[in-house]
């Protein structure tokens, strides 16, 4: 409670009202999936940058733009509670917990402005969600009651996305001077579910309750059968492809579960050993050897699936067979009759990842380009590749793609239909 003196009569007013009528408070909302050391830092920061008289923090519930990965919103609220004690003036809000439709920022901004008419707000967003604010459902409603604090992202031009909204909106935009590391959930969320050590990201107080929700994901599944059907080495590459691919993503917004399905299934048919069961037309069936998969493989563990892994046919390209192409073909498959993919995105991105094709969808440039620039590769011009993809995917795809066409025809092999028809429709 505050007192104010006035000769000899003592006034008291009381602290809620002197905070409504006088408070700062940020409002710093997100999935916080999983909450890591960069929210924290985040915290810390606006606190001290903005004089901030109370934070809230405010989990999403169900928001429109993401799908969780866990539904366990109070084991998340659990950890906010633990990671941020730290400071008394941060407020763990369950605002968006009661209502079971979208939750939208703009509703969550006008609650919390009903409980503090008097109040000065902030609303704190990252910069890559800065790029896509404009999109946002009334993104309007939230620069007229609060002011934005955005925090930059390493990569992400930040002064031209507050330029841009402050001429749409006329928004009163703040930008931090905090220096963050590039983390994003995503890309740990990916880690932990690839069997990575997330211990560099989460912060400590909360590392056995994240370790015990993130590991477990709805990819496990999937996991465990490439597993099965590939070598350690080829595991660690198809691991270093997936975690290539998701964190370029969080430049482009490509849709989280393809990317991360076609980066993981891209090679999941490499080591599988085929025979061919006959020729029709213009395409080879193939079937997988059982007697090889018996030899080499505890099958029982994917019982699930090795049935049909053993008893369905493969059609492919009579061109591909024998070749060293063959196996994106029959990975497409693979994701087809045996998991049970059905998204043609993500079938085609698997089929085209060694060859490329004409007119490349966004989805199949990064799988293609992931797999030829995740973190084990070396060659002569991958630096440039990885530098160039931090401002354009599609310029990023025909370097790298160029480069892998002049290496092949160093090497006097044959170059695959589909790849000079790509060479022709991209360089011609």
């Amino acid at each position: 409670m505050k007192i104010f003196t006035f000769g000899k009569v003592i006034i008291y007013i009381s602290t809620f009202f002197c905070y409504n009528l006088y408070m700062k408070i940020g409002i710093f909302g997100g999935a916080f999936d999983p909450l890591h050391v960069r929210h924290v830092r985040i915290c810390e920061k606006v606190l001290t940058e903005y004089s901030l008289d109370k934070l809230i923090v405010v989990p999403s519930y169900n928001p429109p733009h993401k799908k969780l990965t866990f539904d366990n919103y109070f084991d998340r609220i659990k950890m906010l509670n633990t990671a941020l004690r730290f400071d008394e003036r941060i407020e763990i809000s369950a605002i968006e917990y009661n209502d079971k439709g979208r939750n939208y920022s703009y509703e969550t901004v006008k609650k919390i402005s009903e409980g503090y008419p008097e109040a000065d707000l902030y609303f704190i967003i990252g910069g890559d969600s800065l790029e896509w604010f404009l999109t946002w459902k009334n993104p309007e409603i939230i620069t007229a009651t609060a002011t934005l604090i955005v925090i930059r992202r390493p990569g992400i031009d930040t002064n031209s996305g507050v330029k841009r909204i402050k001429e749409k909106l006329n928004a009163r935009v703040l930008v931090s001077d905090l220096e963050e590391e590039d983390i994003s959930s995503a890309y740990i969320r990916a880690v932990a579910a690839i069997g990575g050590d997330i211990s560099a990201f989460i912060p400590k107080e909360i590392l056995g309750i994240a370790e015990n929700l993130y590991k477990k994901s709805v990819y496990d599944d999937y996991i465990r059968f490439v597993k099965s059907v590939t070598s350690e080495a080829l595991f660690e590459h198809i691991k270093q492809t997936v975690l290539r691919a998701v964190k370029d993503n969080e430049r482009f917004g490509l849709d989280g579960n393809s990317v991360f399905l076609s980066a993981l299934l891209h090679d999941v048919a490499k080591e599988i050993k085929f025979t061919t069961k006959r020729q029709d037309g213009l395409n080879t069936v193939l079937t997988a050897d059982n007697d090889w998969f018996r030899k080499i493989k505890k099958y029982e563990d994917i019982s699930e699936y090795y049935e049909k892994l053993v008893n369905s046919e493969y059609a492919v390209p009579v061109s591909a067979v024998g070749t060293p192409v063959l196996h994106q073909f029959t990975g497409a498959r693979t994701a087809e009759i045996v998991l049970g993919i059905s998204d043609k995105g993500i079938l085609d991105a698997i089929c085209y990842h060694t060859t490329a094709k004409p007119k490349m969808s966004d989805l199949e440039m990064l799988t293609y380009l992931a797999d030829k620039i995740e973190a084990n590769r070396f060659y002569d011009g991958v630096d440039e590749i990885r530098e160039l993809i931090k401002t354009s995917l599609s310029e990023a795809f025909k370097l790298c793609f160029k480069i892998s066409y002049n290496f092949v025809l160093s090497k006097k092999t044959a170059i695959y239909r589909l790849t000079e028809e790509a060479y022709l429709f991209y360089f011609s």
